[in-house]
């Protein structure tokens, strides 16, 4: 999808109100969910850039994508997190806490040192969640609010197969939302196709997905009516200029209201001249490869958004 960005007006108020505040303050954590291409790391990137403009002090946004390592994916989740945090949160800006102290400054660079230094191979679980629990919280005492972004978090099931036991990753993520005791200045976003249900139904009985709520105002679906205007509103800054009402139906039977096929189509119409009057749409999709997100789509929804452990016989 290019930089063009369109609408979301109602999920940009809610997650700044929610999410980006811009001050220290109560945490909320949630869940951003919608299919494939639907634009979810298009509208965080995008508040993201409003957030910074406003040069907020104390309040600091983290982005992370989620990768599968081979190898103790635990110590490269947190290990990468820490190192930016460290990097956006310099000595400079947490001297400018209101409630800084020396101690804390101190306490902070030796767990940035530890995460730094210590072997991969040698890092423990249970060292790495200490570790993790004591930053976050010298961070909230001295009155730094993180707001942590996660993308990809689907994968979390792939690199923390619940099967083998590794759910404590989950209950780890629990303990950090202000649904635990803890209160940390620390607000999480998780990004997903999936619910978190779905990612973390094995754990029997964890309140992990209640932390994480996925509400009307989180999810994203296809564009609606106002959206589609300002979408084809956007073709009289390309070279094939406003589309017809017939150009518009082909562009709507081959992409219905998905951003990331309306977008890829935009893209090869960008350099498309008119012929004859009128726009090849068909060959446009099928040279713009959107043929490739579409079936996508449809294997995602079959392998990924149908769970067959709930799934049963309706006629037996």
């Amino acid at each position: 999808m290019n930089e063009l960005f369109i609408g979301r007006k109602r999920q940009i108020k809610y997650l700044k109100k929610k999410f980006f505040v811009t001050t220290p303050g109560k945490s909320f954590c949630c869940s951003l969910i919608g299919p494939n291409d639907i634009g979810k790391t298009m509208l965080v990137k995008k508040m993201a850039e409003e957030f910074r403009a406003q040069e907020t002090e104390n309040v600091y946004y983290i982005y992370y994508c989620m990768v599968v390592e081979k190898d103790n994916f635990l110590w490269t989740f947190w290990k990468s997190i820490v190192e930016k945090i460290a990097f956006e949160v310099t000595p400079e800006k947490l001297r400018k806490a209101p409630s800084y102290t020396t101690e804390s400054e101190q306490k902070i660079a030796e767990i940035n040192t530890w995460f730094a230094e210590t072997a991969n191979s040698t890092s423990q679980a249970g060292d790495i969640k200490h570790q993790v629990n004591s930053l976050f919280s010298l961070y909230t005492d001295i009155g730094i609010h993180i707001l942590l972004a996660i993308d990809e978090f689907d994968l979390a099931r792939q690199a923390y197969p619940l099967e083998s036991g590794d759910g404590s990753f989950f209950q780890h993520l629990f303990l950090l939302s202000p649904k635990s005791a803890n209160n940390y200045n620390l607000s999480i976003m998780l990004i997903s196709r999936r619910h978190v249900n779905t990612i973390a139904h094995h754990m029997g009985g964890s309140n992990f997905p209640s932390a994480y709520p996925s509400q009307e105002e989180t999810t994203l679906r296809g564009f609606t009516d106002e959206e589609l205007e300002e979408y084809f509103r956007s073709y009289e800054e390309l070279d094939c200029g406003i589309l017809d009402e017939q150009e518009r139906k082909g562009i709507l039977y081959f992409c219905g209201r998905h951003p990331g096929l309306l977008m890829r189509l935009r893209d090869k119409l960008d350099f498309c001249q008119r012929k004859d009057g009128q726009l090849d749409i068909a060959k446009a999709f099928h040279d713009a490869r959107a043929m490739e997100i579409y079936k996508r789509m449809v294997k995602l929804m079959k392998e990924e958004y149908v769970d067959n452990t709930f799934t049963k016989n309706c006629i037996g």
